[in-house]
């Protein structure tokens, strides 16, 4: 989700003030200053290397944009999405594709109405580089799908529909309540597990081959899980090589995920195609960076 690029979460809930204290057009030109800032920086980073043409449209449009880390025209159609409060539950929530999508007790609607917006008009965008899924990349009828980092669940919930089983793993206790309450309609299919995906079994952890070792292995892996990404994978190892016929892995938490994380799905016999475009990533005590934000991962013919 766009909000986990910001790893520090009084740094986002400072932000978050900031968005609802300070008038509009005041930001914009703050937005506008600090974008300023950002583009000489990045110049300067890149001044000794070769830019492809994606690197080129994203720099370019740098210092229109309102969305730091998605700098594309295609920005300006995004609206903020309504958010509303669930009377029985006491939950705030959105709809997605006529879905309702639940948040934390207590978030502000103004706040879901803006992380709704984000983790689901802005990531998910047609041509956004935190793209999960296309037309030609899809989950198909009767998968079954493990979504690591499943957060608000929109992933899943955009999935639930056509899969055999979904497979949920998000370790954060504050969003067990809304992933309960936005998956009710789907309990004979959804499974909530509240580990942390590792390389390593313990108390609040889990490996993917072993949770799936006496069960019916995931055909669809999604691993979106805050720079730990390698570490999931590498306790995947089996599912990988025998499961798995897809898989969508985000790559920019860290400055190497694209090479890494290419290897070793390459190394478990899958085509892997990184998004289009870039994401601008400035918040993790580097230089501002442009990374790919993710691979989607086919088995290739043979190893099926």
């Amino acid at each position: 989700m766009i909000l986990s690029l910001v790893p520090d979460r009084t740094l986002q809930l400072l932000t978050e003030a900031y968005a609802r204290a300070v008038p509009r057009r005041i930001r914009s030109v703050v937005t506008r200053i600090r974008n300023a800032v950002t583009v000489k920086r990045i110049t300067r980073y890149y001044r000794d290397t070769e830019l492809d043409s994606e690197m080129r449209d994203a720099l370019s449009y740098l210092p229109f944009t309102d969305f730091l880390n998605f700098p594309y025209p295609w920005t300006k159609d995004i609206r903020q999405r309504e958010a509303f409060m669930d009377a029985d539950s006491g939950l705030p929530y959105v709809v997605l594709n006529g879905k309702r999508c639940y948040f934390l007790r207590g978030m502000p609607l103004r706040d879901v109405s803006i992380n709704a917006t984000c983790i689901n008009d802005l990531e998910q965008h047609a041509e956004s580089p935190h793209l999960y899924l296309t037309p030609e990349f899809d989950v198909e009828h009767g998968d079954v799908v493990a979504d690591c980092g499943a957060g608000d669940g929109n992933f899943g919930l955009s999935v639930v529909d056509r899969v055999k089983k979904l497979y949920l793993f998000e370790p954060d206790e504050k969003w067990q309540e809304p992933l309960r309450q936005t998956f009710k309609p789907w309990a004979d299919r959804v499974e909530i597990i509240k580990k942390y995906v590792s390389d390593t079994e313990s108390e609040d952890s889990v490996t993917l081959d072993g949770f799936f070792k006496d069960k019916e292995g995931p055909t669809f892996l999604k691993v979106d899980v805050e720079g730990y990404e390698r570490v999931a994978l590498m306790g995947a190892s089996e599912i990988l090589c025998s499961s798995v016929k897809k898989a969508v892995v985000c790559t920019y938490h860290l400055a190497d995920d694209l090479v890494t994380l290419s290897e070793i799905m390459s190394a478990k016999h899958f085509s892997v195609d990184p998004s289009n475009g870039y994401l601008l990533i400035t918040s993790d005590g580097r230089r501002p960076d442009l990374r790919r934000g993710l691979i989607r991962c086919t088995k290739t013919e043979g190893f099926a």
